[in-house]
């Protein structure tokens, strides 16, 4: 019974929510392209794409997010979840901080007119991706990494923090209530061993 409504489930709303998902994404994104010729988008279309696409790409990218915190991602979970990209999530954000800047600077420094082809659009994007990447390194191994030994200083678990208490991982503290909530399966379990011997004792002494 359970198989059967997880299929039904998965069929009635997760896929639909996948296909909208990605159809909304696709649509604000290329939606626009044939108006980059000059044609002139109509007005009512023009109030409903910017009153719209922002808050229906923020509801995609939140369904993306919970399908795949729920086991709900198939496939696309397992890219996001693939260890190859443990060291880059480290430096997304600063490559995020770093690239507008850098954008800039080659703007700055640019002294002729390109012509941007598609050739040199990509061109253009892997450049810029690698460079933002490589500063975003620089960047971390010359503050993030000195700030995080100062914290863990400061913080320090064999010494206590501030308030005295000893800092805790989300693994440790993950472990732990595991561990408590073992003991308390274990102890409900003895109880209820005990409470059945109880039982058969009782019935034993009535037929007697």
């Amino acid at each position: 019974m359970s198989e059967l409504y997880t299929k039904e489930f998965l069929f009635r709303l997760v896929i639909p929510l996948w296909v909208i998902s990605f159809t909304t994404l696709s649509s604000i994104i290329f939606g626009l392209h044939s108006y980059r010729d000059g044609h002139e988008m109509a007005r009512e279309l023009a109030i409903f794409y910017a009153a719209v696409h922002r808050p229906a790409w923020a509801l995609s990218l939140g369904w993306i997010v919970y399908a795949c915190s729920t086991g709900q991602g198939g496939v696309i979970n397992s890219l996001f979840t693939f260890k190859a990209f443990i060291p880059l999530e480290r430096l997304c954000y600063l490559a995020y901080m770093l690239h507008v800047p850098l954008m800039y600077y080659q703007g700055g420094v640019q002294r002729e007119r390109m012509f941007m082809g598609h050739y040199n659009q990509i061109m253009c994007f892997f450049s810029y991706t690698f460079m933002s990447f490589v500063l975003a390194f620089v960047c971390y191994l010359l503050f993030q990494v000195p700030f995080a030994a100062v914290e863990g200083l400061i913080f320090n678990k064999n010494h206590g923090n501030i308030w005295g208490a000893n800092p805790m991982t989300v693994s440790q503290a993950t472990l732990k209530n595991n561990d408590e909530e073992q003991v308390s399966i274990d102890e409900e379990s003895k109880f209820s061993a005990k409470s059945k011997v109880l039982v058969s004792r009782i019935e034993e002494t009535e037929r007697f």
